[in-house]
C-alpha cells in the first residue's frame, strides 16, 4: 500500500507543482506532480452536412519541445468550481467556434497523464446543424486566445487523424468515436 509522506508546494500559478515523498512498504521516492483543474473536449458535428469544427490554436507545452505548435484540436477548457462539465463545453465551444450548440453526448472522463498529472478531461460529442452559428468564434481575448475556427468533412478529419496530423490525444478519441458511431 503505498501513502504520501510529504508533499511540498514547488510553484504555486496556472498550475501547481507539488514534489511528493511516496512509502511503498520499505521503499521511499519523490514524485513531481502537476495539480491542474478537470477539463471538458467537445467534438461539434453535423451530421447531415457531414462536417467537423475544429479549433487551431499554439500549444506552449508543444512549442517548449521545439514540436510544431500549432494544434487542430476539439474546442476544450477548464471546469469552473461550481461549473458542470455539460455547461462548460457549451460555453467552450460557444467561445471557441461561435457554435451554440444544445445536446452533448457523453463519452466518459478520462485522467490525462495519471503519472504526474492530477487533471480529468470529460469527452463529449455535440451535434450541430448551419443555424446554431452565433457568431465568428475564436476564443477570448482575456484567456490569451488566438483560436482559427476550421470547418471541414468529416471524411477529411478522420484521414488527418490517420495521416498523423491531429496529434492532441483528446480530439483523437472523438474523432475515432464518432467514426465508430457512423
Amino acid at each position: 500500500m503505498a501513502t504520501i509522506e510529504a508533499a511540498k508546494l514547488i510553484h504555486d500559478g496556472w498550475q501547481k507543482l507539488h514534489e511528493l515523498t511516496i512509502r511503498e512498504g520499505s521503499t521511499t521516492y519523490s514524485r513531481e506532480v502537476v495539480q491542474i483543474g478537470h477539463a471538458v473536449c467537445v467534438l461539434p458535428y453535423d451530421d447531415r452536412r457531414r462536417v467537423v469544427t475544429l479549433v487551431r490554436q499554439l500549444r506552449p507545452a508543444v512549442l517548449f519541445i521545439g514540436e510544431p505548435a500549432m494544434l487542430l484540436e476539439a474546442p476544450a477548457g477548464l471546469i469552473e468550481p461550481g461549473d458542470s462539465a455539460e455547461d462548460t463545453g457549451k460555453r467552450e465551444v460557444e467561445e471557441e467556434t461561435g457554435l451554440q450548440v444544445g445536446t452533448l453526448r457523453p463519452l466518459g472522463s478520462f485522467w490525462v497523464s495519471p503519472g504526474s498529472v492530477t487533471q480529468r478531461v470529460t469527452l463529449f460529442l455535440a451535434p450541430y446543424s448551419k443555424r446554431d452559428r452565433v457568431s465568428a468564434g475564436g476564443g477570448l481575448a482575456t484567456e490569451h486566445e488566438n483560436i482559427e475556427v476550421v470547418e471541414l468533412p468529416i471524411s477529411e478529419a478522420l484521414a488527418m487523424l490517420d495521416r498523423g496530423e491531429i496529434t492532441d490525444m483528446k480530439t483523437a478519441c472523438l474523432l475515432q468515436a464518432l467514426r465508430l458511431a457512423d
